[in-house]
């Protein structure tokens, strides 16, 4: 089947490549992903059943702390989601705990060390705060 908007990570020896299922036919679902594989290259298993709510896209996948958390960009609904999981195998949608600001689409979601944010941050303040960042 079609898919779009990959994002590939490392999970312990493993790389799972996270995905938005493209299928139109016979009935378009439009979730997120995943296929696991020993190397980066692959080959890559079959897919995962949907790790998440239907018609979202372009996942990003980081681990904070022991969870990993995809964000992802519920566009019929105008708004940003993600869910998370300790295992990679059961998965929780928490997307009523996030908050993204206004018109937030496909994004990216990187560590930075801590001087890194505190520094953002400090900027974010001086300009302002929210007002300043849109």
């Amino acid at each position: 089947f079609s898919v779009i908007d990959a994002t590939l990570v490392k999970d312990g020896d493993k790389y799972v490549l996270i995905f938005k299922d493209e299928t139109k036919l016979p009935v378009a679902k439009k979730n997120i992903r995943m296929a696991t594989s020993d190397a980066a290259e692959g080959p890559y298993g079959q897919a995962s059943q949907p790790i998440s709510p239907d018609w979202v896209e372009g996942p990003s996948a980081i681990k904070i702390g022991e969870r990993w958390i995809v964000y992802f960009d519920e566009y019929t609904r105008g708004r940003y989601g993600a869910i998370a999981s300790g295992d990679m195998k059961t998965w929780e949608n928490i997307s009523d705990k996030l908050s993204f600001p206004k018109g937030t689409r496909h994004g990216t979601a990187f560590a930075v060390p801590q001087t890194v944010l505190q520094n953002l941050l400090s900027q974010h303040s001086q300009q302002g705060g929210t007002e300043a960042a849109e």
